[in-house]
């Protein structure tokens, strides 16, 4: 689906560019797996640019 990730503290999965997002979003999503899109600011952190958390998007239960 995307870039398979390293492990991680956030436990996140997968990774891909934000052109693809709403495509991959929605395939994960009816997976049952839990989306959350983050975005890159202007500021940095030392040579890392920060990241947010924008949207968290999940499956409906019945």
């Amino acid at each position: 689906m995307g870039q398979h990730l390293r492990p991680n503290k956030k436990e996140a999965k997968y990774g891909f560019p934000s052109r693809f997002g709403e495509n991959y979003a929605k395939i994960a999503v009816k997976q049952g797996m839990p989306v959350v899109i983050v975005r890159e600011t202007e500021r940095y952190i030392g040579k890392v640019k920060e990241r947010l958390p924008v949207m968290r998007i999940m499956a409906k239960t019945a």
